[in-house]
C-alpha cells in the first residue's frame, strides 16, 4: 500500500515536471533529489512496518508452548531494539522481563542477554533477582547483562 502510494506520487511528480519544465524550472532542477527523498521515505516506512510486524511476532512467540520458539524470540528481541516514541523506553523490555521467569533456562539466559544488549535501567532489579537462578548458565548471562547495563549507565553520567 505504502509502496503503491509512493509510486503514484513519484510518477505524478515526473509527469508534472516533464510536461512544463520552463514553468517549474527551479523545481525541475531538484526533481532527482525530490524523487530520491520519496524513495528513501518509502523504503524507511516499509522497514518500520516490517520491523513492527517482526516485533509483534517475536512477542507472540515468547509465550509459545514450544521452547525453541521462545528461545529464538528472546534472542530476536534483543537484536531488534524497537524504540517506542510514546513511552520513551524500548518496547521489548517488559516482555523480556517476563521471559526471565520462563521454565526453560535457555529462554531465561537469552532474555538476560537481550536485556543487556538493550541496556535499559528498568531491567536492573529483575536481573539482580535472577542472579539467584538455579541454572548456572542463566546466572552467568544475568551477570554479564548487569555489567553491560551498568557500563551503559556509567557512560551516560
Amino acid at each position: 500500500m505504502v509502496i503503491n502510494i509512493l509510486a503514484i506520487t513519484c510518477l505524478t511528480l515526473y509527469l508534472l515536471f516533464r510536461e512544463q519544465p520552463a514553468k517549474h524550472s527551479a523545481l525541475s532542477a531538484s526533481y532527482p533529489f525530490i524523487l530520491f527523498l520519496f524513495i528513501v521515505d518509502g523504503w524507511f516506512i516499509w522497514y518500520l512496518i516490517a520491523e513492527e510486524k517482526d516485533f509483534r511476532n517475536a512477542i507472540k512467540d515468547l509465550s509459545n508452548e514450544k521452547e525453541l520458539k521462545r528461545q529464538i524470540a528472546a534472542a530476536e528481541l534483543g537484536n531488534m531494539l524497537t524504540y517506542s516514541r510514546v513511552t520513551g523506553y524500548y518496547k521489548a523490555v517488559n516482555p523480556l522481563l517476563g521471559a526471565l521467569l520462563d521454565s526453560d533456562p535457555v529462554v531465561r539466559a537469552r532474555a538476560a542477554i537481550a536485556l543487556g544488549k538493550i541496556g535499559d535501567p528498568r531491567a536492573i532489579e529483575p536481573l539482580k533477582a535472577a542472579l539467584k537462578d538455579s541454572d548456572s548458565t542463566v546466572r552467568k548471562a544475568v551477570a554479564e547483562a548487569l555489567k553491560k547495563i551498568e557500563e551503559a549507565q556509567a557512560r551516560l553520567v
